[in-house]
């Protein structure tokens, strides 16, 4: 009996990996009527019946030739119904029929019309269509597209819309948008007249970055317009915006439309004696801008008005450590870039009692990072009335739900839903007081999926989070007695390009239910079946610091990190399941970042179907057996009946190719870097993250890097691009001075890695320098 093993993907043959549970039979040709038994195996054998194999060295094994066979799985399955939870709220879609409307920010009635919808897309189109649950279609109410900046990925575009009180008289709406040429924001009026709408530009904000731009716009109780305005962008306001009130940036503005032309200043304004800094030539203005409600603030994204008590409650996102929920009162400073919440951000040492405190802050521990404000509850459902006066808000990445409640002296902040949401973007409210939800990264998937309402909870609600045994050693996707070693149902498979972990390497196995097949999309991507279980060990030299898993539930993906434990001798001993990220001190100055769950899902996007390795051009590759003999790893799973169809030629492109490989150019080695790296995220599809595409098989004139400027901040540098070319191109780089930070805020990849990966440095640096120019 002859083994087989497969080795781990960095620098060449380093840590044998048994192959357990698959059977090879007739090994160039030989044995063609041999069959497997039922058993699971201990073991990848090639036998060829009647034969001893002793001599496989320096050969490759013929996958057409031999009869290989799919291992049994009964142990390692993502199965199970969700564990039941006590939870207030449900979400249910209210328009299943309606097609999807694209990249929706905002959603709205008209004062007094509860019959129609009017949706804000980001690029520059108002969508109007009907309020019934059996809608199908939707119409244009206003485009604006030719107009607006925009660029998918960005904070750029249409982003925010207001109905004048008496738009049932005076049919005025008002819109907020992104200009360029100079880039700007831009609060216009529009008025339809004969059947054409009208626009009055009545201000202009101009802007330094592409980044930080607020953008949502509200009538008050009071009659006045009010704006959110952003600090301008980049990071940590280098400008300065949030602390100067002779800007209109990093404030929340106030103005009458219906006093003057093109507006009047309220009188209660703090700077209300100043002349309107409407001049849009200008950053900076020499007096206090009297178009100033409030200021302080970094990017307002989402606010909302109290529809009882007439109160302005905010959303202000966050730097790189806290998110805060605020309650904007006149004349307020809500302290940044002096404070990100109630810490000290711009210097170490300053005083929080000087500015307003946040009503709500939350960490960035638990892939909670850019905080969406919602509204306060004021809806007329029974079954939701413990919610009344509840001030609903919630994450954009974690799309976790929180409610608010508070009597003037104590505030309560609790979560009220997590649901399966790939990105939770805004809030709407209807005039019967509902509250819906805005996913835009589920605009794409079907009809209605990109609109959530939110309804009373059944008691039990279905979590949505189902959770494997804490042990690993119980999962049934080890071996119970060595949980070091793959379960016999696992299948290893190898990576060309992997990811940059810190250093460690890593082996990898997948697990299918019995019968269950993967598709293959035009990407090459595999689209693994309900059911399927993917397990990545983790290792730094000898010793395993982690094991993963992701599995595919009927409600969804989800990812699980196992930390390892060890005896006095230092052997691994038992894995235990995390219930939250974990930075954990292994000594020796070693560090390893245990990603939480929700963390897990904020890399393997929707975009890149999941399952970031498992793709052709990463698995075209040969294998190599216990006695360096090789076998194609695509023919060998192929063989193994794992495909629901046959791959076709036109499937076979150009694998990726390693940092170090021979005879590549450094031009496929970057890509291959890119695309394993980066192009999870950066890639068509992903909201926040499409403006470049990484992804191998695009050509570098249409990735959108060479010669291009950053969009969400130079970081400092000297004429700063994404990728410069020609000599000291690797000083202007932005994807340079991303791979080298250690700032959790500007480091690229973001998540689980402290370490630079030098060699990939090195090597883009060193591309960069050598082009000539960008094709």
């Amino acid at each position: 009996m002859l083994k087989m093993r497969l080795l781990t993907e960095s620098e060449g043959l380093l840590r044998p990996l048994l192959i357990t549970g698959l059977l090879l039979f007739g090994v160039g040709g030989c044995g063609g009527d041999a069959q497997p038994d039922d058993s699971e195996g201990d073991g990848v054998v090639l036998e060829s019946p009647g034969e001893e194999v002793t001599d496989l060295d320096e050969t490759v094994v013929d996958a057409e030739a031999a009869v290989i066979s799919r291992p049994m799985n009964k142990s390692c399955l993502a199965a199970g119904e969700p564990t039941p939870v006590a939870t207030t709220i449900a979400l249910e879609q209210p328009f299943p029929h309606l097609p999807h409307l694209g990249m929706v920010l905002g959603l709205l009635q008209s004062p007094g019309d509860a019959s129609q919808w009017y949706a804000v897309t980001q690029n520059g189109r108002v969508l109007q269509f009907a309020n019934r649950s059996d809608v199908d279609a939707f119409a244009t109410l206003i485009d604006l597209s030719d107009r607006i900046y925009y660029q998918p990925g960005s904070e750029l575009g249409l982003l925010g819309m207001a109905f004048h009180p008496d738009y049932a008289d005076n049919g005025e709406i008002f819109l907020s948008y992104t200009a360029a040429n100079p880039l700007r924001s831009v609060i216009s009026r529009l008025v339809s007249a004969s059947g054409r709408w009208q626009e009055t530009v009545i201000l202009e904000v101009p802007q330094p970055y592409e980044n930080h731009n607020g953008g949502n716009i509200a009538f008050g109780p009071d009659g006045y317009l009010y704006i959110g305005l952003g600090d301008g962008g980049s990071g940590g306001d280098p400008h300065g915006h949030g602390q100067d009130t002779s800007s209109l940036l990093g404030a929340m503005l106030r103005i009458d439309v219906d006093g003057g032309t093109p507006y009047a200043i309220p009188e209660e304004n703090p700077f209300s004696g100043y002349g309107r800094c409407s001049d849009s030539s200008r950053d900076f203005h020499n007096h206090p801008c009297p178009e100033i409600f409030a200021w302080g603030l970094r990017n307002p994204w989402r606010w909302s008005f109290d529809r009882q008590s007439g109160e302005l409650w905010a959303g202000d996102v966050g730097q790189n450590r806290w998110e805060e929920i605020d309650r904007i009162r006149l004349g307020g400073n809500y302290g940044w870039n002096i404070l990100e919440a109630e810490s000290c951000y711009l210097t170490a040492n300053c005083d929080p009692n000087q500015y307003e405190p946040p009503l709500v802050s939350y960490s960035h521990e638990h892939n909670d990072r850019s905080v969406v404000g919602g509204m306060v509850y004021r809806g007329s459902d029974p079954q939701l009335a413990p919610l009344q006066g509840t001030y609903l808000y919630g994450d954009t990445y974690s799309a976790r739900i929180w409610g608010v409640r508070t009597d003037g002296s104590e505030v309560e902040s609790e979560q009220l839903l997590a649901p399966a949401l790939q990105l939770l973007y805004s809030f709407a409210e209807g005039l019967d007081g509902a509250i819906y939800l805005l996913d835009p990264a589920f605009s794409s998937s079907g009809p209605g999926q990109n609109i959530y309402k939110i309804v009373a909870a059944a008691s039990p609600q279905p979590s949505l989070a189902p959770v494997p045994p804490l042990s690993l050693a119980e999962s049934g996707c080890v071996d119970a007695e060595e949980p070091t070693e793959a379960a016999a149902a696992m299948i290893p498979y190898q990576l060309n390009t992997p990811l940059w972990s810190d250093g460690a390497e890593k082996s990898r196995f997948f697990a299918l239910e019995e019968g269950s097949t993967i598709d293959v999309d035009k990407d090459g991507d595999l689209l693994f079946p309900v059911g399927a279980v993917l397990l990545k060990q983790f290792y730094l030299g000898e010793k395993i610091v982690e094991s993963r898993l992701l599995m595919h539930f009927p409600s969804g993906w989800r990812g699980y990190s196992y930390a390892w434990e060890y005896d006095s001798g230092g052997k691994a001993i038992a894995a235990t399941l995390l219930g939250d990220s974990w930075d954990r001190d292994l000594g020796g100055g070693q560090r390893w970042y245990y990603p939480s769950s929700t963390e897990c899902m904020e890399c393997h996007t929707n975009s890149a179907n999941i399952a970031l390795g498992p793709e052709l051009i990463q698995l075209q590759r040969e294998i190599q057996l216990d006695e360096g003999s090789t076998i194609a790893q695509l023919a060998w799973l192929e063989k193994m009946d794992l495909f629901s169809l046959p791959l076709s030629t036109e499937q076979q492109w150009s694998p990726l190719t390693a940092l170090d490989a021979e005879g590549a150019t450094d031009l496929q080695r970057v890509k291959s870097y890119l695309h394993s790296n980066c192009a999870g995220c950066h890639q068509p599809g992903e909201v926040n993250t499409a403006t470049i595409d990484l992804r191998y098989q695009t050509p570098l004139a249409e990735m959108g890097i060479c010669d291009t400027p950053p969009l969400r901040g130079d970081l400092g540098l000297s004429e700063a691009r994404i990728v410069a070319p020609g000599r000291g191109g690797g000083e202007r780089s932005v994807l340079v001075a991303r791979m080298e930070s250690l700032d959790s805020g500007l480091r690229m990849p973001p998540l689980a890695s402290g370490e630079v990966d030098q060699q990939a440095v090195a090597l883009i640096r060193s591309w960069q320098e050598g082009l000539s120019e960008c094709p």
